[in-house]
């Protein structure tokens, strides 16, 4: 990690400078009271942008004014404008019959230093693991090296996510399909993917280490999902359902690593087949029968089955325009009759968890109402849009519902009325 500069040696280091202060106009409202060695420091860190200076001393004052304030986005931006210049090939290379070998200790060096600032990263984020700089930087130190921008892992993001993040991975996936296979850069080198695997590792195990202190950070999460989806091979992805299988067996109650299951089942967003799909859904029903009152393996189930549910009528509305009226009839009925089945199959594995839920119940004092089983059955029973008895036993358990969650009884009301609106009158 880059030594920070002492507030005794600022003085000096900077002794061609002119510290600048903080302009709060002629007329401050409500003055923020600065520590005298922040004052400094960011004295300093004005003078430096000022002048453009993109030294290593430029480098250290950025830790001195981070330790500070690790919030603050310039800093954090202008560490990243001196670090790419720093890194820069040119400034390494003088004479033509030496570039090869600079080129290589640039690399070396440009590794070193990116893995330092991870380091300061982690060191800064530590007390504040929810810091966005923090997270931006580690994205912005690693985006070219991931998404595949640069040969020699030499330059870093200096452009904000927002902005240019979404048009990046949009151009990582047209690479991909170019360059053809899952794995998502077959036409890189060896020493490419031992580079990249070393980073991989590397974010991987600090987002664990992360997730030891708090499983449900949103931005770890985050963060790891864009390393694994910039990367895209196969054999990460499977490495990943092993690790929220890990954590959900830790914790079933972890909607964040139920979220993950999910984003690694669809790899970031493809729409799984019928076959994954039962696999997932078996998955969520098998955890629910565990512990039937945990609302997440249900959500998850009825997240696959809806979502199964959406695609299979897309596909109708395309074959509606090229097909004649008698076969689409006819492929409706049939996409129609799959769909009963499969929801009738999960309502049985259902009603089997309620007769051990009730036969266990004998043997206890008292087992309370599983709002969220019947939640289930009820939007199970929904999806079959013709069923008329399917939709009678729905409202049922909708006037169950009413008196069982009676925090969310107008809920169920309105969900009553939508039901009754389906029944012939």
């Amino acid at each position: 990690m880059t030594e920070p500069i002492s507030t005794n040696d600022l003085a000096t280091i900077f002794k061609d400078l002119t510290p600048i202060p903080q302009n709060d106009g002629p007329y401050p409202v409500c003055t923020i009271a600065y520590s005298d060695a922040f004052q400094l420091a960011m004295g300093y860190f004005r003078a430096i942008i000022r002048s453009d200076e993109r030294s290593e001393r430029a480098l250290r004052l950025t830790v001195t004014c981070l330790q500070h304030n690790p919030a603050n986005y310039t800093i954090w931006h202008y560490r990243r404008t001196v670090l790419n210049t720093l890194l820069s090939p040119s400034l390494s290379s003088n004479k033509h019959h030496q570039q090869q070998q600079h080129q290589e200790e640039v690399e070396d060096m440009s590794k070193r230093r990116k893995l330092k600032d991870l380091q300061l990263a982690a060191s800064l984020g530590g007390p504040n693991p929810k810091n966005y700089q923090v997270w931006y930087h580690r994205h912005a130190i690693l985006e070219d090296i991931l998404l595949g921008k640069s040969n020699n892992s030499s330059s870093i993001s200096t452009s904000t996510l927002n902005r240019d993040g979404e048009t990046k991975e949009e151009e990582g996936e047209e690479n991909k399909d170019k360059n053809g296979g899952d794995d998502g850069g077959n036409c890189h080198g060896e020493r490419y993917w031992e580079d990249v695997d070393f980073w991989v590792r590397n974010e991987l195990d600090y987002t664990a280490q992360v997730f030891e202190m708090d499983a449900k950070n949103y931005h770890a999460w985050s963060h790891r999902q864009w390393v694994i989806k910039s990367v895209n091979r196969d054999a990460l992805w499977y490495e990943e359902k092993i690790f929220a299988h890990k954590l959900i067996n830790e914790d079933p109650f972890n909607n964040s690593a139920w979220n993950h299951r999910w984003f690694v089942s669809h790899r970031g967003c493809n729409t799984i087949s019928e076959e994954y799909m039962r696999m997932e859904a078996d998955y969520a029903i098998k955890a629910a029968e565990l512990d039937p009152y945990n609302e997440s393996p249900w959500r998850y189930l009825l997240g696959l089955i809806r979502e199964f549910l959406f695609s299979l009528e897309h596909k109708e509305e395309d074959s509606e325009k090229v097909q004649v009226e008698h076969d689409t009839a006819t492929a409706t009925a049939t996409t129609g009759k799959a769909v009963d089945e499969i929801i009738d199959y999960y309502l049985n594995e259902i009603d089997t968890i309620k007769n051990k839920l009730n036969s266990n119940s004998r043997n206890a004092d008292h087992v309370g109402y599983c709002t969220q089983m019947v939640i289930a059955q009820v939007d199970l029973l929904e999806m079959k849009n013709d069923d008329l008895n399917a939709i009678g036993v729905a409202l049922k358990y909708t006037l169950e519902l009413k008196d069982q969650d009676p925090i969310r009884k107008s809920y169920w009301e309105q969900r009553e009325q939508a039901l009754r609106s389906r029944l012939p009158k």
